[in-house]
This record gives C-alpha cells, sequence and structure tokens, in this order.
C-alpha cells in the first residue's frame, strides 16, 4: 500500500498531500455519496494515503480541506489551515457559457495576473467546476482562523464572475477528491494546473510545491478592503464634522462669536491593517478553553460552572460569525464543558443566543444604552472577568478577558515595546549614556572648552552641558 513518502517525487503525489503532511498530527474528514446519504469518515492525517488508494476511482468523494485535533469535522475543533481555496461553479457562470475547460483555466490565470494575486499553486477539475486553492508556505494556525475566513471571503468576493460559491468558504468545507468520479457529469476529478514558477510573492516549498506567504497574501487580498474602510471612516468623521461646525455655526451666529474651522475636519486615522471584527469573539472562545483547562477541568466543568460557561461560549461563537450552521458548532463546544449533558439541557441554555443570532441575520435590532444594535448578546470586559471570576495569576495565560491592572501591564508593556522599536533607549541604556556624556562633559570643560562648545561636541543643549557640569 502506498504512503506518502513513496511516491518518487511531489509530483507523482495525490493532490492532498500537497497540503496535508502526513507527519501532522491531527485528523482530516472523507465523505463519500452511498444512496441518498453522505457517509463521513474522520482519518488520522498519518494514514491519509492508504485511505485515498482505496477510493481512487471511486464516485462522489469529498476531502476537509482543514485538519482538526480531534475527529469531529467542526470549525471550533480545528487545528489549522494549509490553503485558502474557491470553488468555482463555472458552469453557472454567465462568462463561460459554452466555454471549454482550457480556456476556463486560461482566463482565471490571466486574471489572478491582472489583479497581482499569486496564481492558485493548484487547479482542480471538479467534473463541472473548478477548485482553485492557495498553498501556505506554513499552516495557519486556528487562532488566526477570522483572519482566514476574511482572505476566503476576499476571494470569493473578487472570483464571484467566475461562479464563486458563496456556501463554500468555511474551515470545515469539504471539496472533491482528486482522482474520483463525480457521478452528476461522469467525469473524473483531476488537477488541470500545478504552479511551477513562484510569482507575486510566492516561494518554492522544500517538497517542490509553489506557496505563498499568507500575510502576504492577505495584506495583498485585504488592501481593496482597508482602504474602503479607510474611506468609510473618512466619510463618517468629515459628515460628524460638517454637523459639528454646521451647530457650531448656528450656536455663534446667535452670540456673535467668530468661528475658526478646525477640530474634527482634520482628525482622520487608518490603521496598517484591516480589522477583523470576529477576531475578539474567537480569542474569547480560546480564553474560556483556556480558563477551563488550567482550573483543572479538561474533561468538563463542575456544576454550578456549567451553564455560564456553555452560555458565553455560544454568544462568542455567534458573534465571530465563521460558521453557517451555528448549532452544532455550540454543542461540540457544550460537550466540552458539560460532556454529559443532553441536547436538551443544552437547548436550554442556549436557545436564546441562537434565536438572537438568528434575528441578528434578518437585520433585527434591539435598543442597547439608547443605540440600536443587532439582537446578539454582547458584553463588557469588567462584567466577563467579574462573572468568571478571573485571577491576576489566570489572566497571564489569557488573551482578551482580563483585568483591568493585567490590560494595564500589557497596554505600557505593549508601549514601551513600540518606543523601543522606535529607537527610545531602556531605562539602564539611558543611564550609562548619560554617565558617559557627563564624564565627556567635565574633560572637556577642564580643558577649556565653553559650555556651547561643549554642547556642539556632544550634540545635546547648552542646559544640558549645565545640568552634567553642576554634578
Amino acid at each position: 500500500m502506498a504512503t506518502a513518502a513513496q511516491y518518487p517525487s511531489w509530483q507523482d503525489q495525490p493532490e492532498p498531500f500537497f497540503y496535508h503532511d502526513a507527519t501532522r498530527s491531527g485528523y482530516i474528514a472523507l465523505l463519500e455519496q452511498r444512496g441518498n446519504q453522505k457517509k463521513q469518515q474522520m482519518v488520522r492525517i498519518s494514514n491519509l494515503a492508504e485511505h485515498i488508494h482505496e477510493r481512487a476511482g471511486a464516485c462522489d468523494c469529498w476531502i476537509s480541506q482543514g485538519e482538526f485535533f480531534k475527529p469531529d469535522r467542526k470549525v471550533v475543533n480545528l487545528s489549522r489551515m494549509q490553503v485558502a481555496f474557491v470553488d468555482l461553479d463555472t458552469y453557472k457562470a454567465p462568462r463561460f457559457d459554452k466555454i471549454q475547460l482550457e480556456a476556463q483555466l486560461g482566463q482565471l490565470l490571466t486574471f489572478c495576473y491582472d489583479k497581482q494575486i499569486p496564481e492558485p499553486s493548484v487547479i482542480i477539475f471538479s467534473g463541472r467546476g473548478l477548485q482553485a486553492k492557495w498553498l501556505f508556505s506554513a499552516p495557519v494556525p486556528a487562532a488566526a482562523l477570522p483572519r482566514w475566513a476574511a482572505v476566503q471571503r476576499a476571494l470569493n468576493n473578487l472570483l464571484s464572475d467566475f461562479g464563486a460559491d458563496p456556501q463554500a468558504m468555511d474551515a470545515s468545507r469539504v471539496l472533491r477528491l482528486d482522482g474520483t468520479v463525480s457521478s452528476r457529469s461522469g467525469e473524473i476529478i483531476r488537477m488541470v494546473h500545478r504552479a511551477v514558477t513562484p510569482t507575486m510573492g510566492a516561494e518554492r516549498l522544500a517538497s517542490g510545491a509553489v506557496a505563498c506567504d499568507f500575510d502576504t497574501l492577505a495584506e495583498t487580498l485585504l488592501h481593496l478592503q482597508r482602504d474602503e474602510l479607510a474611506a468609510e471612516a473618512a466619510e463618517r468623521t468629515a459628515r460628524k464634522a460638517h454637523d459639528a461646525l454646521a451647530k457650531a455655526q448656528r450656536e455663534s451666529l446667535r452670540e456673535n462669536l467668530v468661528l475658526i474651522p478646525g477640530g474634527l475636519e482634520q482628525s482622520t486615522s487608518t490603521s496598517s491593517r484591516p480589522l477583523i471584527p470576529s477576531q475578539l469573539a474567537w480569542d474569547r472562545i480560546g480564553d474560556l478553553r483556556t480558563l477551563a483547562k488550567i482550573r483543572g477541568y479538561d474533561g468538563g466543568l463542575p456544576p454550578g460552572q456549567r451553564n455560564l460557561f456553555v452560555f458565553l461560549v455560544a454568544c462568542f461563537l455567534a458573534q465571530a460569525h465563521l460558521v453557517r450552521n451555528l448549532r452544532p458548532e455550540i454543542d461540540a463546544l457544550a460537550n466540552e464543558f458539560s460532556p454529559d449533558w443532553t441536547q436538551s439541557e443544552i437547548a436550554s441554555c442556549v436557545t436564546s443566543v441562537v434565536a438572537r443570532a438568528k434575528a441578528a441575520a434578518r437585520g433585527e435590532k434591539v435598543l442597547f444604552n439608547g443605540m440600536q444594535v443587532d439582537a446578539r448578546y454582547r458584553f463588557s470586559n469588567t462584567t466577563l472577568v467579574a462573572a468568571l471570576e478571573v485571577t491576576d495569576s489566570e489572566a497571564l495565560e489569557l488573551k482578551t478577558i482580563l483585568p483591568a491592572n493585567e490590560a494595564r501591564r500589557r497596554n505600557t508593556q505593549r508601549h514601551a515595546t513600540g518606543r523601543r522599536e522606535n529607537g527610545a533607549l531602556l531605562r539602564d541604556s539611558y543611564v550609562d549614556r548619560a554617565s558617559d556624556r557627563r564624564n565627556k562633559a567635565i574633560e572637556l570643560s577642564k580643558a577649556g572648552l565653553s559650555r556651547r562648545s561643549i554642547a556642539e561636541e556632544l550634540g545635546v543643549t547648552v542646559s544640558a552641558v549645565h545640568g552634567y557640569l553642576k554634578r
């Protein structure tokens, strides 16, 4: 039976081995159509070769693109992503009406070149459409899932004219398996393109496959989104400034005052990296998992704490917008914290969360602190710290659910790091340099130089020289 290591070169390997490394731990999902049902099998990545070999030429098989830390294909169980992908239903795209596969492929590659994004590492003919995949030079960990999801959305939007399927973007998605057959078309699923020359910042891996750096790809794809966000922010700022100016002008006329425009009109700010709103919610899910672990509750929380943890983790998953079907993912998280709960017990805890998420998806608003906001639950950090009784020692291992003193410490540390990166000296270095300058100033003064000459020699102000010589 063949294994990944037994193929002579990377070109001879089945396509899944381009991104599923058999040396890694974890699981992938394989699906097969059996009658009217799809049957799923979770297999260890190390055993993938034999399972692929068994399915060669089989009808209607799919494979997960992500890898999972437990044998359960849920986004909340994701370990890592090795690819970004788009499932292109080209047979539905008007631009491809009566256009042959080779011409579709050529148009796709030309489009990527024109948009200055790397060509897909591999493109699979899926029986009726195309699967375009961009391999990463290093796997993207589950912690970065919101940013990966933003890349997926950007790719999907970019390739919408090519029939990009908006239902096939999530991290638990399965795509048709190379070397199998589609019963819908009778066609063999096969690789029709493999990048051989690194372009647009891509690189060749030791295996020979061409891959791109995830952060570079993200910056490229999200650049337009960042510009759009900045433009929207600038427009909002300008609108607020205009309204404030108009109001102030009205008031100044009443009081015969002279108004000088300014203030808000000059205030604009943009971030070097586009905001990923779901990252906070996803990090808070991670914090709840970490909190349970450091409290010694790997096998489930004790009675009295379960409801709070399950309710909160459901709220954060709803806020994260990373899954299409919320309830099964919530159930998977609930089973971590309360493994002996029944479905009815889980439902009694999270039904309102799911209902509010559905209401938010419909665009419904609720009144919160005098403002109309979407219906999902929201919590301040202070509320979370108090409800979870987070201690200072526990906070050291958390990302976002932090007591005020830990948040201040990290903020101070972050600013200090920023100052050092911009050339600011550490305290000890500053003291040492000041001592050296003081000694030098004394030597130059004894040699008869004026204080102004000493200041020029040392590159400091005259007042600084006065200070050196007084001590």
